[in-house]
Formats: C-alpha cells, sequence, structure tokens
C-alpha cells in the first residue's frame, strides 16, 4: 500500500487515534499508521483510566481504543498497522516510510508515545516475564494472596500498586524519594490500604532467585546494609523514554529525548506536529493528551482546508 493523503497520524496509544479520528472528522484523506504491537500502546493494560473525560462509567484502555478505533474507519480513516521507520522531506509534505511501504502526507501528526523504561539491575534480564512484569492488569490474578513489590513513585506506579492490592496479599512499593509524585487521590486511596507498605528513601539493588523470582535487595540510603525483601513478582515503572527515532533530524529534542514543540504544537519543521508522551512538555494526564491531539488535528485541517 502507499499513496499520498493530506494528513499522516503515527502512533498506537490513544492520542493518535483521536487525532486521526478528528483530521478525519474535518475532511482531511487521513493515513493512521497504528504499528504492529497492541492497540492503545500502554494505556490498553489499563483496566479502569481514571481521568479519560466524559466517559458515563468507568471504562478500560482496550474498550476507549475499541470505540475510537471504529469511529475513525467510519469517518473515513485509512488504518494500516505497520510501524514507522523513518519520516523525510519530500517535494511536496513528507515521505512516510515502513518496512514494507512508503506514504507522501502533506501534514504528519507524530503521536508514537513513550515505552516503559526497563530495570537495569541485576537479575533484572534473566526474570524478564518470569517475575518482573509491567503490567498489573494483565498479571495480578497470578499473584492471588502473594507478595509483591512495585518499583516506582509517580501515577503509574501508585495505579498498578492500588489494583496489585485487591489480589495480593501485601504490595511493597520501594520509592527513591520520600514522597510520592502521584496524584493525591491516588495517594489518598492507597494511605487506607493496609496491605500496600511503603518503602521510602530506597533503591533497588538486584532481583534474587534460582529458576524463578524468590525476592529482591534493596539499599536504604539512610542505612549502612542492604535488605531482602521476599516477593513473587517485580512490577517496575520507573520512567518513560520517548519513541521517536523514526523522526530522525526533523525535530529537536529535550535533554530525555522528548519532542520539543511551540505552543501550536508544531516541531521545528513546519507541518510535522507533536502530541502527547513523545513531547517535551506532556503532563502525563489522558485527557491532556486527547487535548493536544485535537488541536493538533484541527490546526492541521484548518491549514489543508
Amino acid at each position: 500500500m502507499s499513496g499520498t493523503f493530506d494528513m499522516a497520524v503515527v502512533g498506537s496509544g490513544v492520542a493518535a487515534y483521536v487525532a486521526a479520528l478528528e483530521a478525519a472528522s474535518s475532511g482531511m484523506r487521513v493515513l493512521h499508521l497504528s504499528g504492529t504491537g497492541l492497540p492503545g500502546g500502554l494505556v490498553a493494560n489499563i483496566g479502569v483510566l481514571d481521568d479519560y473525560p466524559g466517559a458515563p462509567a468507568p471504562v478500560s484502555g482496550a474498550e476507549l481504543i475499541d470505540s475510537l478505533g471504529r469511529q475513525g474507519l467510519e469517518a473515513g480513516v485509512e488504518r494500516v498497522a505497520q510501524d514507522a521507520q523513518s519520516l523525510e522531506l519530500a517535494a511536496e509534505g513528507f515521505s512516510l516510510t515502513s518496512s514494507q511501504d512508503r506514504w507522501q502526507p502533506a501534514q504528519v501528526i507524530a503521536a508514537t508515545g513513550a515505552s516503559l523504561k526497563p530495570l537495569s539491575v541485576p537479575g533484572a534480564e534473566r526474570f524478564v516475564n518470569r517475575g518482573l512484569l509491567q503490567c498489573a492488569w494483565c498479571n495480578a490474578g497470578l499473584y492471588r494472596g502473594r507478595r509483591v513489590v512495585v518499583v516506582g513513585g509517580g501515577d503509574s506506579a501508585l495505579q498498578e500498586a492500588l489494583h496489585l492490592a485487591r489480589h495480593a496479599e501485601s504490595v511493597v512499593m520501594v520509592v527513591r524519594g520520600d514522597t510520592l509524585r502521584a496524584r493525591q487521590r491516588f495517594t489518598a486511596r492507597a494511605a487506607d490500604i493496609e496491605s500496600i507498605e511503603f518503602r521510602w528513601d530506597s533503591e533497588l539493588l538486584s532481583l534474587e532467585g534460582a529458576e524463578a523470582l524468590e525476592g529482591v535487595m534493596i539499599r536504604d540510603r539512610y542505612a549502612t546494609a542492604s535488605e531482602r525483601i521476599d516477593c513473587d513478582a517485580v512490577f517496575a515503572y520507573i520512567g518513560l523514554s520517548p519513541c521517536t527515532d523514526w523522526l530522525g533530524t526533523l525535530v529537536e529534542r529535550d535533554p530525555q529525548g522528548a519532542v520539543i514543540t511551540d505552543a501550536s504544537l508544531q516541531t521545528r519543521t513546519p507541518h510535522l506536529y507533536a502530541v502527547g508522551a513523545l513531547r517535551s512538555g506532556y503532563s502525563g494526564r489522558l485527557a491532556v493528551a486527547i487535548g493536544e491531539a485535537t488541536l493538533a488535528a484541527q490546526l492541521a485541517a484548518r491549514v489543508n482546508a
């Protein structure tokens, strides 16, 4: 498949699906390069979205993506499940390529989000998907009545800990600082759950075990010795890495690798927008990603008119 489009939206998350739907609803011919991974990206793993605007009832990430996907197709979005490999300037607009095809969109919205950073401590590689996990919604049921460790202190870590507490006997949160970075409503809920235990000012040193994960070693920065915590699983949420390699030199990045934009969400390359988790300054809120995606599509539609 190849061809010309008014707009190409690249990404598998909510921001990409919203941008594609909004652009198509504005009358643009839209290609949505949705990737080969799980539709919805990181949001697809969330059982209940806490900050999705306008939802009349609790909605899961998978349900939201399914609804947005169907609406997009009805609006005329042409969705292709391939991964973007590169984006370059062309005589008219851009040249967007995957491993199989090439397209020529006049404008592009980059919404490829970010991936969870992996743990880089001794033992981590041995236990990936064998006790070291990054989706509590997918795996919590396997640890009913058992002890698990969550590493991190932000929204994602605390949301996962809250879900795990519904299944596990106890949840130990290893937090590098002396406070959480999560939103107040999450911290308040966690404070009321006796099975969630916090290890403040602590870092994870290693994962321990023979054939299966048996525990972790941590160190309190005020203690002289490390401590072992016996557990059956570790869920790591230590930050995100923006997925921007395919954008090459068309964008400027901040020290964390996120794409820098102006107030109109445009990058340093005209008609190339960046929204959501790959954008520098993104707040991490789903509602904000949806707002950015909507605004970028609307601004692009004005140029196209």
